[in-house]
């Protein structure tokens, strides 16, 4: 009988791979941490594309941003020290109860689970707002709607307003609404890349 280490997430993955994941792990979470942080620090002061498309790599869905967070479940994952009986060769593994403390690893990568497709969700909300705040619109101030600054989308309201302001979109408050022919430009283009962040809240 000898003492291991286990959780859910290392038997679940196999003891080798676990063990291969947690040491590539630690320095993709030191790394990754501190670009994060640096990014949504700077977003406060400073509202450039560059940003914005350093964002779109390092949150939301991207690959590198699940990456983190699996690296990152793996680290906090905590191992409990359990016995296991070592079975001769000719000898047929025996299968004991789980102890409470190894339910508890399971418990605990639930909630890891749920904490990291939550960042998905929640990061891919604020990498689309600020990509909103970056970007350039056309404001009619009279009316207090803003359209879309592409020359190629042709607006009747836009055309018929009387002054247009270009402005972006971090000076935009709820006050403005979005023009509703360029809303209904960007459904008949929902299917194209990038579009996802013009649209209001």
């Amino acid at each position: 009988m000898s003492i291991v280490k286990q959780s859910f997430i290392s038997n679940f993955v196999g003891r080798d791979t676990y063990k291969s994941i947690k040491t590539y792990s630690i320095p993709i979470v030191i790394i990754g941490t501190c670009v994060l942080l640096f990014l949504y620090i700077i977003t406060h002061y400073v509202h450039s594309i560059i940003i914005s498309y350093l964002l779109n790599l390092t949150n939301g869905f991207s690959l590198l941003f699940i990456a983190y967070i699996v690296a990152l479940i793996t680290v906090l994952d905590i191992e409990v020290e359990m016995e296991e009986n070592e079975a001769m060769p000719w000898q047929k593994p025996i299968k004991e109860p789980k102890p409470f403390r190894y339910k508890l690893t399971i418990i605990w990568a639930i909630v890891m689970a749920i904490m990291g497709v939550a960042a998905l969700f929640v990061t891919n909300k604020f990498r689309e707002q600020y990509a909103f705040e970056c970007e350039t619109f056309l404001v009619d101030n009279k009316s207090g709607i803003y359209h879309l600054d592409w020359d190629f989308i042709e607006c009747e309201t836009a055309d018929s307003a009387d002054k247009l302001e270009p402005m972006k979109g971090y000076k935009i408050n709820k006050s403005y609404s979005f023009c509703k022919e360029c809303q209904d430009w960007l459904c008949d283009a929902e299917d194209e890349k990038g579009m996802a962040h013009l649209r209001p809240d």
